[in-house]
């Protein structure tokens, strides 16, 4: 397996949206977000100083009413007069000017979906599912991110002109949110993906194996075909519309956080959108910089001097802002967010 898609390649005139200086404020909703105040968030929004909004529409739960049955609705959108809080959120949005983008999850689904169709999903060495918090995760090799994903963005696009779309976990996951290692994916697909990659070898269990060098390199071709036939098949439908999705979509995407446990390197930031800017000197790097210390911890507040760090590198270095939150603003006390306001309206 071989792709001669290059970012180079693909890359557009300097003419798209993306290319002028943009700054982006994420509300990544819950499942009860389903009644806030569109016009209140979006003052919030505008206080902030972004002017394109990325928020929750599809995936692992949709926040419009899908007709799509291997996709969760969320129940609770029938509180919501219209049931369709991202269809409210566009229409609010376009009346500003401001943009809007759908943020997509396709590495997970629920278990009654995962029921239907077990080849969808993640399976271990020894047949087990990889699931997190009730939800079953996908496999990047296997029929839900090679062809349902397509399905999704087509309904998103026939209802909805969205500015772009950002897909969130997009890749082969042998670790989990929660640190627990499950190995190597063993479905049927990538049995058959990577013996037909690597001249009949076998699946390699984990890291210790010798063949885990193979599987990397299959790992990483794979979504990187699949990232240039998603960002393919959304110029064919709308080439006004973004793609964050990897190094080979029209803005490179970097997430600027921190983890218990982790070693801290101060500079991440700075190194991570240099790198990217000399290798892809004509596309956009947005930073997506998170208000909170870690995913099992997501109400626990960065610290504000070194959530502020996040920005004050992405900028000089040449990035996009972005201030990632849980819920919709004032929801939760994320002490760091007077620090970004204040960088991102300095930003041009």
């Amino acid at each position: 397996m071989t792709t001669t898609s290059t970012l180079e390649q693909h890359q557009e005139p300097t003419t798209r949206w993306w290319h002028s200086p943009f700054r982006m404020f994420q509300t990544n909703l819950r499942e009860t977000d389903v009644t806030f105040d569109v016009e209140a968030v979006l003052d919030a929004i505008e206080d902030h100083g972004a002017d394109t909004w990325l928020v929750n529409a599809g995936g692992i739960l949709s926040f419009y009413p899908t007709d799509l049955d291997f996709q969760t609705r969320n129940p609770l959108l029938a509180r919501r007069p219209g049931g369709d809080l991202f269809g409210d959120c566009l229409r609010g949005a376009k009346d500003r000017g401001i943009r809007l983008m759908a943020r997509m999850d396709f590495s997970k689904i629920a278990p009654r979906i995962a029921d239907r169709f077990p080849q969808w999903c993640f399976r271990s060495a020894d047949g087990g599912r990889q699931i997190y918090q009730g939800l079953v995760s996908t496999c990047p090799s296997a029929g839900y991110y090679q062809e349902r994903t397509l399905d999704v963005l087509d309904e998103v696009l026939g209802r909805y002109d969205v500015d772009g779309f950002f897909c969130n976990w997009f890749g082969f996951n042998e670790v989990d949110y929660a640190g627990t290692y499950h190995g190597v994916c063993h479905c049927d697909a990538c049995v058959a993906g990577f013996a037909a990659f690597a001249g009949g070898a076998r699946l390699p269990a984990g890291p210790d194996d010798a063949e885990y060098g193979r599987w990397r390199a299959y790992a990483r071709e794979t979504v990187a075909i699949l990232t240039e036939r998603i960002r393919d098949h959304i110029k064919s439908r709308r080439p006004e519309a973004a793609l964050i999705l990897g190094d080979s979509s029209d803005i490179v995407f970097h997430e600027a956080n921190n983890a218990i446990g982790r070693p801290l390197w101060p500079y991440a930031t700075s190194a991570a959108v240099s790198a990217s800017r000399t290798a892809h000197e004509h596309t956009p790097v947005l930073v997506n910089s998170v208000t909170f210390v870690d995913m099992p911890y997501r109400m626990a507040a960065e610290e504000p001097h070194h959530f502020a760090t996040y920005f004050a590198q992405t900028i000089a270095r040449g990035g996009t802002p972005s201030t990632y939150i849980m819920g919709v603003p004032g929801d939760i006390p994320y002490a760091g967010l007077p620090a970004a306001r204040a960088i991102t309206r300095f930003h041009p």
